[in-house]
């Protein structure tokens, strides 16, 4: 058994009689009882603000599990929505070790939502913590797949109060539910399904040189014309989001003069 500790990876507690209903109606998701869900956070403009895994302790209790640098932001939204909820929120950070492995660890595990090749998630108490006697430690295991699969997640790939969710696949990510009740940003996100015009998309993109900071957000060409740009990277990898034209599909570009090749994520098509 592989796996990877996710250090970038902090937990906060919803807990109460509400807590269930509380969370289903700010988040983008149905939330599950039985197994882990992945919503998100949206504003009122239906722009992202959080995303986040949602695994279940108990009817009353919930885990959610969100990157370092969106917590504040969803500790901040959660608090503001509570209004007179029976509901407690509290960081438990300090007590919770999150991983992503090969195989089932502990009790709060359960195989990641948003694509069919991603591997397990899981949360650990910190005093129950032995993965170094069931295991071998892969410190890329998760990066090498989330590349390797394109998903794009948090503020590594999307920008607060900015990004469009269904550009970057989210909803085919799991991470929306069409047929839920309302929640923020609802209406955004509903019109944009229904109106079916989304142009731009999120692209693997493979180089046969390793990407650096200055890619970041840096115009990828075609023929001469701005497509998209870089969102994140792992050494030769990337992911891209791309305007397509036209309908029209890439399979190859340039950055700062270097040949990438490109192609739409395979969540697309599976």
């Amino acid at each position: 058994m592989k796996y990877t500790i996710l250090n970038n990876s902090e937990v906060i507690k919803v807990e109460g009689a509400d807590a269930l209903k509380f969370l289903d109606g700010i988040t983008t998701n149905k939330i599950s009882q039985e197994t882990i869900t992945y919503c998100l956070m949206l504003s009122a403009q239906g722009r992202y603000m959080a995303d986040f895994f949602v695994f279940p302790l108990s009817n009353e209790c919930f885990l959610l599990e969100v990157c370092k640098s969106s917590k504040a932001r969803l500790l901040e939204s959660l608090k503001k929505y509570k209004m007179r909820s029976k509901v407690e929120i509290v960081d438990v950070s300090e007590l919770y070790t999150s991983t992503y492995s090969t195989e089932e660890i502990g009790a709060i595990c359960y195989k990641d939502p948003r694509y069919e090749k991603l591997k397990y998630k899981s949360l650990t108490l910190q005093e129950e913590n032995n993965y170094r006697e069931i295991g071998e430690e892969v410190a890329d295991l998760y990066k090498l797949d989330k590349y390797e699969f394109t998903i794009p997640e948090g503020e590594v790939d999307l920008k607060p109060e900015k990004s469009f969710p269904q550009e970057y696949g989210l909803d085919i990510l799991n991470a929306i539910s069409y047929t839920k009740g309302c929640y923020v940003g609802q209406e955004v996100i509903s019109r944009t399904k229904h109106q079916g015009v989304i142009r731009k998309k999120a692209y693997f993109i493979q180089s046969n040189q390793d990407f650096c900071d200055k890619h970041l957000e840096h115009k990828i060409t075609f023929e001469g014309k701005e497509i998209g740009f870089i969102c994140s990277y792992h050494k030769s990898r990337a992911i891209a989001l791309i305007r397509e034209e036209d309908g029209r599909a890439f399979e190859s570009a340039q950055i700062d003069g270097q040949d990438l090749c490109i192609s739409p994520a395979p969540w697309y098509h599976s």
